[in-house]
């Protein structure tokens, strides 16, 4: 991959490393997101960040957005999903020390976490 060197404000890195934590996102992948979003909406008709935002908390449906809103969407969808917040990482942490927690494992097999770790299948 290329890469160059670009002057950008000292506000906008700190906006950026803001808004990187929260999506889970490297500083440099936070900026390329922006620019992706910024390429988009100025190339696409009706195209509003406003939109994708409120698909990805549920007020709308993700059907209703055009193709250009769609990619990002699906790019913002998956990044989130793929990456656990802190607070969802120690809450998951707790539930597989506690045990009881029912899901499949890595095989498809439906099993029951053990109290301090470990699994066993459900018959």
């Amino acid at each position: 991959m290329n890469t160059v060197s670009v002057r950008i404000s000292n506000d906008l890195i700190e906006a950026a490393r803001r808004e990187a934590v929260v999506f889970t996102r490297t500083l440099s992948g936070q900026i390329e997101h922006w620019v992706k979003l910024g390429r988009v909406a100025e190339s696409a008709p009706g195209f509003t960040a406003g939109r994708m935002r409120a698909a990805l908390m549920g007020q709308m449906d993700a059907d209703e957005l055009n193709a250009a809103e769609r990619e990002i969407y699906e790019d913002m969808a998956g990044k989130a999903l793929s990456s656990p917040l802190p607070a969802e990482r120690e809450f998951f942490d707790a539930l597989g020390r506690e045990g009881g927690a029912v899901g499949l494992d890595g095989n498809g097999r439906l099993v029951r976490g053990l109290p301090g770790g470990g699994l066993k299948a459900i018959e």
